[in-house]
Formats: structure tokens, C-alpha cells, sequence
């Protein structure tokens, strides 16, 4: 099997080729309701059919489990997380901030992730041990610490933007892969989520993690993939720096509630 280096690298060229065929897609836009009330498009639909025989090439005896359905048995040692186009809706209507991720979750770990945004040149790779790269430049690591008031802070779900609303200034962008971008970035300081599945931010927590960040739930209990391995939404987490004065305390007794994991 290929080291997380080599797969990183394999992933990546797929996941950019991923955003072309999206790209080439929304030229001859389809929409269609999910079950939830949620969107999908052709595009979402065309760029998981590239991505799954190809990924399961490079890793032969892994499963796949992807947004828009597909999920193949594997041989227990390893599984892709696909979300073929993560901010649909901005997608859909014309916005720039979405973009192609796809994760490696190997004996329970992440390994290998890659997050592809076309419109903002953004593509960013990550591998376990070593670090996370945008555009083929290792970035720097995330600083430990405080966040300021006047820095900006993401959130998945607008009610957390009335909660935070006195701490630090919040944006909401629609898009975890935008929002795990800006935090590796630091374009954002931090970011909260929606309740999440795996597939949408493993990448995204792969780099965060690679660059010193912590992905944990808002009690401040780090999170664990392997708990999420199957299809249920995880509760909200905080991904960001370690050591920050994110207001921890601020969590209500039914958000904890809420964190006992699903068998």
C-alpha cells in the first residue's frame, strides 16, 4: 500500500479534477431535493461517480462512504469520506465558496485529506506527520492562545452566531470546507460547527490537527473519528487554537446532553 505521503499526493490530483468536472457541470445545472429538504445537483452526483473507482484503485480492499450514497464494504483496515461538492447551495446559486474534500481514515485514524476550492485558487493537502500544505506551500502553524476580539471567528450554525455574537467578530460562510480553510489559513481565528458528518470535515480536521489546532466538542472532550464511522451527525465542535479563551463555559446543559455519541 502507498505511504499517507504518496496516497496525499494521488488524492489531491483527483480532488482538483473533482472541481473540473463541477465546474463543467454547473454549465448544465440540475436540482433536485434530498429527502431532508436538502439540494443536490449534477454536479454533486458526477464528481462522487469519478472519484470512487479511482480512490478504491489506490487502495484496494478499502470502502468508500460518500454524501450522495455510495458506500462500499471494505476490509476493515480503511475507509475514504467523500463529500463531493461541500457548499451545494453556494454552488447551486453562484457563490465561489465550495469546494471538492475528500479524507483516508485508516485503522481509525485520519491519514490523508484534501480540500479543493477552484474559485478562491485554494487547494490545500494533508497527511498524517506531515503538516498541511495551500497550493503546494507547507503552511505555517496555527499560533496557541487567545483570540482577540477583533479577530474573526466562523460558525456552521447561525444560532451560534447570536450565542458568540460578544466574542470576537462572527462570519458564516456556508461551507465547512471555507471555514477549515480560513482557520489553516488564519484568515479565521477559529470556527464552531453545525452538527457535522464525518465525510464533510475530516479533511478539514486532519489539517487542523497538522497545524497544531484542535478539533474537540464544545465542553472541550477531543473528538475521535472512529466514533463516527457511520451515518449520524456529530454534535457542534470548536476547531481552532489550543489554549484559546473560546468560552468553553458558555455550554449548556442540554448541548451536553447532546454529546453523548451514538452507538
Amino acid at each position: 500500500m502507498p505511504s499517507h505521503a504518496e496516497l496525499a499526493t494521488a488524492l489531491l490530483d483527483l480532488t482538483l479534477e473533482g472541481t473540473r468536472i463541477a465546474l463543467a457541470e454547473r454549465e448544465r445545472l440540475e436540482i433536485s431535493l434530498k429527502p431532508d429538504g436538502s439540494i443536490v445537483t449534477n454536479g454533486d452526483k458526477a464528481v462522487e461517480e469519478f472519484l470512487v473507482p479511482r480512490l478504491l484503485d489506490l487502495t484496494p480492499g478499502a470502502g468508500v462512504w460518500g454524501e450522495e450514497g455510495t458506500w462500499t464494504v471494505c476490509d476493515g483496515s480503511g475507509i475514504w469520506v467523500i463529500d463531493p461538492i461541500d457548499g451545494t447551495s453556494n454552488y447551486a446559486f453562484g457563490q465561489h465558496l465550495w469546494g471538492v474534500t475528500v479524507a483516508y481514515v485508516h485503522q481509525g485514524k485520519l491519514a490523508a485529506g484534501t480540500i479543493a476550492m477552484p474559485q478562491v485558487e485554494m487547494s490545500l493537502v494533508a497527511w498524517d506527520g506531515g503538516g498541511c500544505h495551500l497550493n503546494g506551500k507547507r503552511l505555517p502553524d496555527i499560533p496557541k492562545g487567545r483570540i482577540e476580539p477583533y479577530q474573526l471567528v466562523g460558525h456552521g450554525s447561525t444560532k451560534h452566531i447570536q450565542k458568540y455574537a460578544s466574542f470576537a467578530k462572527a462570519r458564516h460562510l456556508g461551507a465547512f470546507v471555507a471555514e477549515a480553510a480560513y482557520v489553516c489559513t488564519q484568515g479565521l481565528r477559529a470556527m464552531t460547527t453545525n452538527r457535522v458528518k464525518l465525510y464533510d470535515a475530516a479533511a478539514g480536521f486532519l489539517m487542523v490537527r497538522e497545524l497544531g489546532g484542535v478539533v474537540s466538542y464544545l465542553d472541550q472532550t477531543p473528538f475521535d473519528e472512529a466514533d463516527w464511522l457511520h451515518d449520524a451527525r456529530t454534535p457542534a465542535l470548536y476547531v481552532g487554537p489550543v489554549d484559546s479563551n473560546f468560552p468553553f463555559d458558555a455550554v449548556t446543559d442540554a448541548e451536553r446532553e447532546s454529546m453523548v455519541q451514538a452507538p
